[in-house]
């Protein structure tokens, strides 16, 4: 192919190859907010939107915000906070603005998920 804006045919609408999007790898100091520092990345670099592809590593402290069941339509979402060691199995959502929304799984040494 000549470039990655050129297209496949199909019997369909024309699709383009490629992307435009950028990715940035982070290394989260122990101890720091990686949401934070995500946002904040965004922020500091003027990303008027941005996605968390995928995450690897481990986390000593999680804060999770549960989805809330149908009979507490309207409730405050409630959160869990999870210490001790836990690996990251996926993460991923996204940011815009002052929203985020990031759905993260972590495993602990048992195999036991936890995720919100």
């Amino acid at each position: 192919m000549a470039n990655h804006l050129e297209s496949i045919t199909g019997s369909g609408p024309v699709l383009p190859v490629g992307s435009f999007a950028r990715y940035f790898a982070f290394t989260v100091p122990e101890g720091h907010d990686l949401l934070q520092i995500i946002t904040d990345y965004a922020k500091n670099n003027q990303l008027p939107a941005a996605y968390v592809v995928s995450c690897v590593g481990s986390v000593s402290t999680a804060t999770l915000k549960c989805a809330p069941s149908k009979k507490s339509a309207g409730a405050k979402p409630q959160t869990k906070t999870l210490k001790g060691n836990f690996v990251v199995c996926n993460m991923q959502g996204t940011l815009s603005g002052r929203y985020s929304k990031i759905c993260a799984q972590f495993s602990n040494k048992n195999g036991e998920m936890y995720g919100g």
